[in-house]
Parts: C-alpha cells; structure tokens; sequence
C-alpha cells in the first residue's frame, strides 16, 4: 500500500504505565516502544489521540503519531530557523541537548510558538 512519498502517520506499539496526551510529543524508548520525553530518548511524532496505558504492560496497544511541522512553547534561547531542538517536556523544546532528546528541525516562529518539523528520520541528526 503506497503510503505517500513522506509518509505523515506511523504507529508504534505502547510503553508499559505510561499516559500519552493528544498533541504531545511522543518519544521512543530503547525497545522501540512509545512513551512519553525523557532521559534523550528521541522524539518520533506527535500523538493523534490519548492513549492511557497507566498500569499497562508494554506493547497493550499501538499509539498513531503524526509528523509534520508542529509548533510548541521554546524554552530557554530563541531558536533560529534551521537549528536543531529538544524536547524539553511533552509540549516545550529547547536548544538544550543535555539529557534532552532530539525534536527536530526549527522552520519558522510565529505567534509565540516555535515550529518544529518532526518525522523519526530526524531522530538520528546530532
């Protein structure tokens, strides 16, 4: 099934007790699972729905995250058009890497937000 020349929706299976919001950023963890910013895990999309798995085993479900340029609260610095960003939190980036994971690329500021596009190819630029 042709998916687009980028695709724009993927799924990745859930975390085990973790509560994901709609419009958050969604991060994977090591096992290739969805769960929520932390500890440099980078940022793959952002969540098309609420998926609550607190309490939950890992892989209970699939959560659908969408890419795309999203804007969000920055934290810290402004960013310029063209840096790489962080998620600071669920819904803040930062350019900051620390133990920060990587959000994505800026492409515009506008309104008080800052506009990240995010697609889990990004996830791999240092």
């Amino acid at each position: 099934m042709f998916a687009g020349v980028v695709p724009s929706v993927g799924t990745l299976p859930v975390a085990a007790n973790v509560a994901i919001y709609k419009g958050t950023l969604v991060a994977r963890d090591a096992s290739g699972r969805a769960t929520v910013p932390g500890d440099t895990l980078p940022i793959v999309g952002v969540a098309i729905a609420n998926y609550i798995n607190t309490g939950g085993a890992a892989a209970a479900f699939t959560v659908e995250v969408e890419y795309g340029v999203f804007g969000f609260i920055m934290d810290g610095t402004a960013a310029l058009v063209g840096e790489l960003v962080f998620a600071l939190d669920n819904q803040s980036v930062t350019l900051t890497a620390g133990s920060n994971g990587r959000a994505g690329v800026v492409t515009e500021i506008r309104n008080g937000l800052t506009f990240v596009w995010i697609n889990p190819a990004l996830s791999v630029l240092s």
